[in-house]
């Protein structure tokens, strides 16, 4: 349906317009249409400066046009990005309470960063910590570990050289254990140097096993071995007897034993020696050699708990796989190093810099070398999580950081999942976005030539003063200028009582720097003496001077219209600033006035 216009005639009360019922027609048509079209159907509420859902449990919808974006006084959502609008100013996430910022999986709380999906946070990049780094798992790392003086792993400690376990122990499991070193000392008493071993104690025991060497052992005179006595060139037994059993004993000098030669249990063969039990006990004596102490297969050299002090190895030591050289500990080709504490313990690293480019200490993870990035890449179809991020600067998927103008992002859809989120001064709780601030503007508004989009209504972005809203039928919001709708004036109307005491009173005002001239459709009722009368009056003012027309007046009289009644005395004047209807009562009934009026600007 067109819209219907009314008639207002050439004149006022001319009889040329159209009548009071054809006119009352008219508005019914025209607003039934309006009610009729899906933007008065609408399931929002806006009071004050709160806008609503009315509809039980349902979202609230902001969709930009085209590359629009919502904005909110500092924020602007813009696609899959929020970004923030104010120069220099931190976008801040923040939880409530003991609450965390999940982001795709990783929680971050404070300080604290967790995996809220799984048991592991996975950094696929270099990783620098300045700080101390403390791990209450097992650490497992892949290249070299560097270490200053007096570093612990787990119970361990490195310093000056020496290996040592706050235990008293250290464990090598099956693996060899090599040195290049000219004197390895054992327990502090027990001495392998230059081809010898001694003891500090002056005796070494093998227990029950048995010695083999194709070399010489040599013992100073008086040395004992169980009941044989070493001396000047003599071996006796306290018995008076000593068996080599069905064995072979030659010397020239020297005591050679042949291949296979058994002493006890132990075995000499093509220089080794072996003990049919599978075990060799020293027991606390120093074991000496001037060549190389070769450790072949995974053989086990007990548990070092009386290693006491530091221990040095001279040059490079081999240790199965691994390699000690002064404080660099290497791996075979291609090999891992893994640090694996036992049971409940952990490998505790207080400085860790891998690859000379990742620094691990504290709670500090950072590049070191000179203008590296720091890049943390996930696996595959994996993907970085991050609950909690402190940016200052740099860019995200080419969205610029800390800019002085930052670059518009894009973000998919954003779901909040916490019951009410905070952005500077807007709050967002369930379906209700409202403004924080006292008697502050909740502000809606798009970006360049883009429009407002609310439940599917676009809304426009330009509205000149004295313009009206309507729609064309399809959700498309447009301005319009009506016929009745005007800039220079302002149509009112109020209500006012007078007592009847003969005194002036004031029926209306209004201020007249603003407007020149007034128009006034008053009707009087005395109900006390059944008298009513409708009349016009007009003023105008120079500043100074109001000047007042009365005029049109009906009137029921004396209550059969026959005589014109005049209850009250009208006339103007300027107070205060203010233009001033008056009104005096002529008898001493109180007189309601209700009117109309339209005011003219200067």
């Amino acid at each position: 349906m067109a819209q219907e216009l009314i008639n207002l005639g050439a004149l006022a009360d001319d009889g040329t317009g159209d009548t009071i019922r054809g006119t009352g027609i008219k508005i019914n048509n025209n607003f039934t249409e309006l009610y009729a079209l899906p933007f008065a159907q609408t399931q929002l509420g806006f009071v004050e400066n709160e806008i609503s859902s009315t509809q039980s449990n349902a979202d609230i919808v902001l969709k930009p046009s085209g590359t629009g974006a919502i904005l909110f006084p500092a924020i602007r959502i813009n696609d899959n990005n929020i970004e923030g609008t104010r120069t220099n100013e931190d976008l801040i996430l923040r939880a409530n309470g003991s609450g965390s910022l999940i982001v795709d999986g990783i929680g971050i709380a404070g300080t604290s960063i967790t995996a809220i999906d799984s048991s592991i946070v996975n950094i696929n990049e270099n990783l620098i910590v300045d700080g101390s780094l403390t791990t209450t798992g097992n650490v497992t790392v892949s290249g070299t570990v560097g270490s200053s003086t007096g570093s612990g792993i787990g119970t361990i400690t490195l310093a000056n050289g020496s290996i040592t376990d706050s235990s008293g122990a250290i464990s090598f499991g099956n693996e060899n254990i090599t040195t290049t070193a000219t004197s390895l000392a054992i327990n502090n008493t027990l001495t392998v140097a230059n081809g010898s071993i001694t003891d500090s104690s002056g005796a070494i025991s093998f227990g029950n096993e048995n010695v083999t060497t194709t070399g010489t052992i040599a013992g100073g005179t008086g040395s004992t071995i169980g009941a044989l006595i070493l001396a000047n060139g003599s071996i006796t037994d306290s018995s008076g007897s000593i068996s080599f059993g069905n064995e072979n004993v030659t010397t020239t000098g020297t005591l050679s034993a042949e291949t296979g030669s058994v002493i006890g249990n132990i075995t000499f063969a093509d220089g080794s020696i072996t003990d049919s039990s599978g075990e060799i006990s020293f027991g606390d004596e120093n074991v000496t050699t001037t060549g190389t102490l070769d450790v072949s297969g995974l053989t086990t050299i007990g548990s070092m708990t009386t290693v006491s002090g530091a221990s040095s190895f001279v040059g490079t030591i081999t240790v199965d796989n691994l390699t000690f050289n002064d404080n660099i500990i290497a791996s075979s080709s291609n090999a891992d190093i893994n640090l694996t504490p036992g049971g409940t313990g952990v490998v505790n690293v207080s400085n860790l810099t891998i690859d000379s480019s990742i620094n691990l200490k504290d709670n500090v993870i950072k590049v070191i070398r000179s203008n590296d990035d720091f890049v943390l890449s996930a696996n595959g179809t994996g993907s970085v999580q991050i609950s909690k991020i402190d940016m200052n600067q740099g860019t995200v998927d080419n969205t610029v950081i800390g800019a002085t103008t930052p670059a518009a992002g894009t973000f998919s859809t954003v779901s909040i999942t916490v019951p009410s989120v905070d952005a500077d001064k807007v709050n967002i709780t369930d379906n209700k976005i409202k403004a924080t601030d006292t008697d502050a503007n909740l502000v809606i508004s798009a970006s360049g030539s883009g429009n407002v989009l609310i439940n599917g209504f676009t809304f426009p972005n330009t509205v000149l003063a004295g313009q009206l809203i309507r729609t064309n039928g399809s959700k498309m919001l447009s301005t319009h200028i009506f016929p009745f709708v005007v800039t220079d004036t302002d149509v009112q109307d109020a209500t006012v009582t007078i007592t009847g005491n003969s005194s002036t009173q004031v029926i209306n005002s209004f201020a007249a720097a603003t407007y020149r001239s007034v128009k006034y459709y008053i009707q009087i009722s005395d109900a006390t003496a059944d008298r009513y009368t409708l009349i016009e009056a007009n003023i105008t003012h120079d500043g100074t001077n109001a000047f007042v027309s009365t005029f049109g007046a009906a009137t029921n009289g004396d209550g059969d219209g026959s005589t014109i009644y005049d209850s009250i005395d009208l006339s103007a004047d300027i107070n205060g600033g203010n233009v001033r209807l008056l009104g005096t009562v002529n008898n001493t009934n109180n007189q309601v006035i209700k009117l109309v009026r339209r005011v003219i600007k200067v």
